[in-house]
C-alpha cells in the first residue's frame, strides 16, 4: 500500500499530543492517548479519524497526533513496529467503473478488500476495527466478520466485491470465501437492490427540483443496479460487468438521453426485476451457518500462532547450590523471582511467566543433579540479556545470532544448566 505523507494510513497507531474532548467539551482522553487511524484524510479534509481502545473516535488534525511508532523510537531505541494491514488483508478486487466496465481514461482505480484481524489485536482492549479507509489509496477494508454479515444482509457493494472480474489479491482464507459466495445470495436482493436504485431516484429528485437538472452519473448507476439486480435472481450469480449495456449506460452518463427516456426505462427494469424475483430459484434467506462455518476456521487460524497446542508447560523446578546467585543470574533474563516457603518445606525462589511457574528449590540432600536439563526463555533483546549476565555467568555457549527461529544464543547458568535464550517476535 502507498502510504499518506508522514506515513499516516489506515491502521496506523498514533499518540495524542492534545485532550480529546467529547460533547460538552467534556475531556475523554488525556494527552498521551493510544488510538488507531481508521480512516484517512480525502481531498481537502485534513482530520484523520482515530478510535481509542474504549470504542470512543474522534477527528484529529496532523499536529495533534504522532506515529506511536516513532513516539517509541525516542523513548527505546530498538522501537516497535505498527500493526501491518496488508499482511492480514485476505483478499482485495477493483470495484467501480473499471469492474462494472464504465471506465474512461478519467477513471480511478477503488479498491475494496477483507482483513482478518490477528487474534491479539481482536482480544485486546482496541478491538478490531470494523473497517478502514485509506483515501491516499481509494482503498477500504472491511474486518471479516463486518463483511459476512453485510454479505448476508444482500448489500450490492459487499456482493459486487465477492464477483468483481478485477481481483489483486486473494489468500487461502479468501479463496474459501469465493468458494461459497452463491451461499450469500437470495430472494433479499430484490429489497436491497431496489433501495439501492430508489436512494438513487430520490436523489435525482431531489437534483431536478433544486437545481433543475440531473447528475447523470446517479441515474446511469440507478439503471445499473436494477439490471444487475434482475440479473443475479435470474443467474444465481451477480454479473457485476455490464456487458453489452456498456454504450447505453455511458450515453445516459454523458446526458444524451432525455430524462424522460431515462426515467421510462427505469421503469421497465424495475418491472422486469418484480418479474425475476417471481421467476427466481434463489432461496429466501442466505446460507448463515456457512458464513459462521468460514468465521470460526478463519478465527481459529489466526489463533494458531498464539496457542500452537492446548496441551501447556505449566512448571519447571532446578535445584541449585547457591539460590542467592541463581536468582541473580535469572533476574537478568527479565524473571520475577520472589523468595516462597511452602509449610515445612525449602525455601527457594520462584517467577510467574505467561505459560506457568519456574523454581529455583536448592540442592536436595542426595545431592542429584539435573544439569543434563536444558531449558529456553523468550526475551525482548538477546544481547542486551548477555550483557546483563556476564558478570553472573560468562559460560557462553553459543554467541548471539539470527537463525531460523530468530535472534538466539545459549548461555549456562550458574549452575550449569545450558539456557537457550530467543528474541520476541515484534508485531
Amino acid at each position: 500500500m502507498s502510504h499518506q505523507p508522514h506515513n499516516i494510513h489506515a491502521g496506523t497507531q498514533i499518540v495524542t499530543k492534545v485532550g480529546v474532548h467529547g460533547s460538552n467539551n467534556a475531556l475523554v482522553h488525556s494527552r498521551g492517548a493510544v488510538g488507531i487511524v481508521t480512516r484517512t484524510p480525502c481531498g481537502h479534509e485534513q482530520h484523520f479519524l482515530v478510535r481509542f481502545p474504549d470504542g470512543f473516535e474522534a477527528s484529529l488534525l496532523r499536529e495533534e497526533l504522532e506515529v506511536l511508532k516513532l513516539f517509541k523510537d525516542r523513548l527505546d531505541p530498538a522501537g516497535a513496529h505498527d500493526f501491518d494491514l496488508e499482511e492480514h488483508v485476505i483478499y482485495r478486487c477493483i470495484v467501480g467503473s473499471r469492474a462494472y466496465g464504465l471506465d474512461t481514461e478519467a477513471s480511478d482505480t477503488d479498491l475494496r478488500g477483507i482483513y482478518l484481524a490477528p487474534a491479539d489485536l481482536q482480544w485486546s482492549l482496541y478491538g478490531a476495527p470494523e473497517q478502514f479507509e485509506d483515501n491516499a489509496t481509494q482503498s477500504c477494508y472491511w474486518e471479516l466478520q463486518k463483511f459476512l454479515v453485510m454479505a448476508l444482509k444482500a448489500n450490492p457493494n459487499i456482493l459486487e466485491c465477492l464477483y468483481s472480474p478485477l481481483v489483486d489479491k486473494v489468500t487461502p482464507i479468501g479463496e474459501r470465501l469465493l468458494a461459497i459466495r452463491d451461499r450469500f445470495l437470495s430472494q433479499m436482493i430484490f429489497q436491497t437492490f431496489n433501495g439501492y436504485a430508489l436512494s438513487q431516484f430520490k436523489k435525482i429528485e431531489q437534483d431536478l427540483r433544486n437545481h433543475g437538472e440531473v447528475r447523470w452519473k446517479h441515474a446511469m448507476h440507478l439503471l445499473r443496479l436494477l439490471m444487475t439486480g434482475a440479473a443475479t435472481l435470474r443467474e444465481g450469480r451477480v454479473p457485476v460487468h455490464v456487458g453489452p449495456h456498456r454504450d447505453e449506460l455511458l450515453a445516459v452518463k454523458r446526458g444524451e438521453l432525455t430524462w424522460d427516456k431515462v426515467d421510462a426505462w427505469r421503469q421497465e427494469l424495475h418491472h422486469d426485476f418484480e418479474l425475476a424475483l417471481a421467476e427466481t430459484k434463489l432461496p429466501e434467506r442466505p446460507d448463515y451457518e456457512a458464513a459462521n462455518g468460514l468465521l470460526l476456521t478463519a478465527r481459529n487460524e489466526s489463533a494458531k500462532p498464539l496457542a500452537r497446542s492446548s496441551t501447556s508447560l505449566r512448571l519447571v523446578v532446578l535445584q541449585t547450590s547457591d539460590l542467592e546467585r541463581a536468582a541473580a543470574f535469572y533476574r537478568c533474563l527479565g524473571l520475577q523471582l520472589v523468595r516462597h516457603k511452602h509449610g515445612n518445606g525449602p525455601e527457594h525462589f520462584a517467577a510467574e511467566t505467561l505459560t506457568g511457574v519456574f523454581e529455583r528449590y536448592p540442592l536436595s540432600k542426595d545431592g542429584s543433579s539435573a544439569l543434563g536439563a536444558r531449558i529456553g526463555f523468550q526475551v525482548a533483546s538477546v544481547d542486551a540479556v548477555i550483557a546483563r549476565v556476564m558478570e553472573h555467568s560468562p559460560a557462553i555457549i553459543t554467541a548471539p545470532h539470527d537463525s531460523e527461529w530468530g535472534r538466539r544464543a545459549v548461555i549456562a547458568d550458574p549452575d550449569g544448566h545450558r539456557v537457550e535464550l530467543t528474541e520476541q517476535e515484534t508485531l
